[in-house]
């Protein structure tokens, strides 16, 4: 699905989404004083021993 998404998406209109979601960000921030970042942490499947 996201491929498909990026073929048709165009460019002007992607700069201008990025930029709205920066902007709101931006202003979640300014507004709470939170940080907002994301993160992930993971922690490796131990599948058992390979046959």
């Amino acid at each position: 699905m996201h491929l498909h998404y990026a073929r048709m998406a165009d460019p002007k209109n992607a700069t201008k989404f990025y930029d709205a979601a920066v902007a709101y960000i931006d202003l979640l921030k300014e507004r709470t004083g939170l940080e907002l970042r994301a993160s992930v942490s993971y922690k490796g499947l131990d599948n058992g021993p390979s046959a």
